[in-house]
């Protein structure tokens, strides 16, 4: 058995793997060049791992935290039975003890009493060390488990990443073979894969992330292709500054399209070329389109995927619903303005990361923090347990010394009775030799021996007498001693108490620590959960705003087509007068030929009332007036109708007008936000200036205190206790004195200090309110312009 009162076994203060075991003199190493022996090792070792299960990543982490834990309870559970440990042997030491004592004295109750306490502690100490260590036994069985899962899967997912490697090595860039004939037979008698299944639907979600990559793979070399050809397009045309690509991953392919397309808005080439070229820049042209089309089709194929995915899992948070949009039909417009917002959900998820990583290391390090306080606070634990149990020792030490002592004069004491029994004894025979003397007539020789047995008695009962008076002594500093030892061993069970009581404070300490751990982890769960739902509303804000952006720039766009459309109306209608004018006269003109069309129409009826008396060439003549009556009717019904789809564009009109309007409303908001600037600016000026009378008026203190100064110094001298005038270059007056002037000066620079803090915050306060007003000028004139009819859309800056 060890120190601790338990059989030896393997501990683990942090649970780490288990060491290699040393190799043996006669053993030999694998050489890494023997390929055989390593590719044999490396089967075996694949086929003893076949059933090694592959845990997820939430199972892994709460493993390792679980890992953690146990650690810390491990080693506090040791810390705790090597005290109980010690205890436990102080409690052996005076089971000893006593039981000494009860052997000495068999029949005293005060050493039955003892020894019975002395055995029941030191059984109730056992007790608490067995429980300890069967305790610490579980946590550690605990945490070997624990170890062995994590070393399972860590082999696990070496021997499935082995596999893949020799997957990819041996297909094609699709999964196929490179090679009909490197097909092997062999295959179908390989062992089941144990890592593949996993259910359905992780085997789905797996599938889903494969093709992912493949796709995002494919994608970015398509667009890497496009923006070659768009590069080459650009630089044929006869630009020089044509952007370069920053990498070939999908996210630099993205940012180099949109800078391409950027490009091509602020520097669009030039139209100056031959027929032969105009038609194979048209090729090209279709060409990239056609590539540009296939992206899309990647594209919306992989989302379909994703919502596939999020059906099968509607409790995934990895895909949210605002992704799920449905794609419009292929365009210029619609594939900038989906790369736009793949750059800007890019963004934003770097951000997203990076303040989750500064989260995340802010969380470790007041966990570390914690744990170096609770690590003090155990060290000085740990002392004050040393310091008791040096205590103890001490006081068992003292005891043992009277135990002793005790002893010793209990010998002494021993031998001093039979002395006194020896002396008693001769007394006694002296006396009845004294008898007989006296019997036999020796009447001399009787009474000198009786004086001497007088005289001998006498002295023995001097000799008793002081060895009673010694007894006596001997007897008191027993019961000093004893009530010694009652002194200790209730200090023992004070300090006893006092080590439960500190112990019972740790384990409430550690509990609401552990408790304080868990509400932090609790409501940094509830922080990002929050941060979640934050960014899920501002992404559907910031949608929201570029919907509103894209509907204004529609309103835009169409009050300026129906401007122009009416302008081109009111252009046709004065042609088409014109042209009425110069085909048919003025409008008396046609007044008049319509009443000569009236006359010559009352005149045919009347010749069809007289058809002998009508003349053959008027009777044509009125035929063809008719005809041209005709023509002009329908010149009018067109007029009319031209004119009523004027009457419909009044509505356009309208619509433009409110537009103007909502201008003008802005500009006027435009105006009270400069108004307030310069409010701002004002009210800016005046605290300078009440900083200015603040200075003036410290001035005017400080003047006013060397004043008051100079009049202290020259005050006339004082007078003393007994009325004596005292010279003020006395040494009491000189101390006054620097003691005031020393208190004047402290109250002096408080003061200065409060002044100066205090403008300096006003100051302060005042610059930042008008860095805030300038900031929110600069961001109103921003959407100003960008409200404005007819201005250029703004162009983003190049990533």
């Amino acid at each position: 058995m060890n120190t601790y009162g338990v059989h030896p076994r393997t501990t683990m203060g942090s649970i780490t793997p288990a060491s290699p075991p040393p190799s043996k003199p006669g053993s030999k190493r694998t050489s890494e060049n023997d390929s055989m022996s390593l590719h044999l090792l490396v089967e075996q070792a694949i086929y003893d791992s076949a059933d090694y299960e592959v845990l997820s990543f939430e199972e892994v982490e709460s493993l390792k935290k679980e890992q953690a834990t146990l650690t810390i309870k491990i080693d506090t559970m040791k810390q705790k039975l090597s005290m109980e440990s010690k205890v436990r042997d102080a409690a052996l030491s005076l089971s000893r003890l006593s039981s000494k004592r009860g052997r000495k004295n068999p029949t005293s109750p005060v050493a039955q009493e003892g020894e019975k306490k002395t055995d029941d502690e030191y059984a109730a100490s056992c007790k608490k060390c067995d429980e300890l260590a069967s305790e610490l036994q579980k946590l550690e069985a605990r945490g070997m488990v624990i170890q062995r899962c994590l070393l399972q899967h860590s082999v696990g997912i070496l021997v499935s990443a082995h596999k893949a490697g020799k997957t990819s090595s041996t297909s094609g860039a699709f999964g196929f073979a490179e090679d009909p004939q490197a097909f092997d037979d062999r295959s179908f008698y390989r062992t089941a894969d144990k890592l593949d299944g996993f259910g359905d639907l992780r085997a789905s979600v797996s599938s889903a992330s494969g093709k992912k990559m493949m796709q995002d793979s494919l994608i970015a070399a398509k667009l890497e292709e496009v923006n070659e050809q768009i590069s080459a397009l650009l630089r044929e045309s006869g630009n020089d500054e044509v952007p370069e690509a920053d990498g070939r991953s999908l996210d630099d392919q993205l940012s180099f399209l949109e800078n391409n397309i950027q490009f091509l808005r602020q520097f669009p080439p030039t139209a100056q070329r031959d027929p032969g070229d105009s038609s194979a820049a048209a090729q090209e042209l279709e060409r990239i389109d056609g590539v540009l089309s296939a992206v899309w089709d990647m594209i919306a194929s992989h989302e379909e995927e994703v919502k596939e995915i999020k059906m099968m899992q509607p409790d995934n948070d990895d895909y949210p619903e605002s992704d799920f949009e449905d794609l419009p039909a292929y365009s210029a417009s619609a594939f900038s303005s989906k790369v736009q917002k793949m750059l800007t959900k890019m963004a934003t998820l770097r951000s997203e990361r990076d303040r989750l990583r500064e989260r995340s290391t802010q969380q470790e390090q007041n966990v570390e923090e914690d744990m170096k306080i609770m690590q003090e606070e155990l060290k000085s634990m740990e002392s004050q347990v040393a310091h008791f149990s040096e205590l103890l020792d001490q006081r068992e030490t003292d005891l043992n010394s009277a135990n002793a002592l005790v002893q010793s004069l209990s010998e002494e004491l021993k031998q001093k009775s039979e002395e006194l029994k020896a002396a008693m004894n001769q007394l006694e025979t002296e006396r009845s030799h004294a008898e007989a003397a006296a019997a036999a007539g020796a009447a001399v020789a009787g009474v000198a021996a009786v004086a001497a047995t007088s005289d001998s008695t006498a002295a023995l009962e001097k000799e008793i007498a002081a060895l009673d008076q010694r007894l006596s002594d001997r007897e008191r500093s027993l019961s000093e001693l004893h009530n010694k030892y009652a002194d200790m061993k209730q200090d023992r069970d004070m300090a006893r108490e006092q080590l439960s009581a500190s112990e019972a404070a740790n384990k409430a300490k550690f509990a609401n620590l552990n408790a304080e751990i868990i509400d932090l982890q609790e409501a940094r769960k509830a922080a990002e959960d929050a941060n979640g739902h934050a960014i899920q509303h501002a992404k559907n804000a910031q949608q929201q705003l570029s919907a509103k952006d894209v509907e204004i720039q529609k309103l835009d766009k169409e009050v300026h087509e129906l401007s122009g459309k009416l302008a081109e109306l009111s252009m046709e209608l004065v042609m088409a007068k014109a042209e009425l004018d110069s085909s048919y006269g003025s409008k008396s003109e046609r007044a008049a030929a319509t009443a000569e069309a009236k006359a010559a129409a009352v005149a045919l009826e009347r010749a069809k009332r007289a058809p002998n008396a009508v003349n053959p060439g008027l009777k044509g003549q009125l035929e063809d007036m008719e005809k041209h009556n005709i023509e002009l009717i329908n010149e009018i019904v067109m007029l009319k109708n031209e004119r009523a789809e004027g009457a419909n564009n009044e509505h356009h009109q309208q619509r433009a007008r409110m537009l103007q309007k909502e201008l003008d409303d802005m500009m006027k908001e435009h105006e009270i936000l400069i108004r307030q600037n310069i409010d701002a600016e004002k009210a800016q000026g005046k605290l300078e200036k009440t900083v200015d009378v603040m200075k003036e008026k410290l001035e005017a203190m400080e003047t006013a205190l060397a004043e008051e100064k100079i009049r202290f110094l020259g005050a006339p001298p004082t007078q003393n206790r007994n009325g004596s005038i005292g010279d003020a270059r006395s040494p009491g007056f000189r101390a006054v004195d620097a003691t005031s002037i020393q208190v004047l000066k402290t109250e002096f620079k408080k003061i200065m200090r409060d002044m100066r803090a205090d403008q300096y915050r006003i100051l302060k306060a005042s610059e930042e309110e008008r860095r805030r007003l300038e900031n929110m000028v600069r961001a109103m004139r921003k959407e100003q312009l960008k409200r404005l009819p007819g201005s250029p859309p703004a162009i983003p800056s190049k990533p």
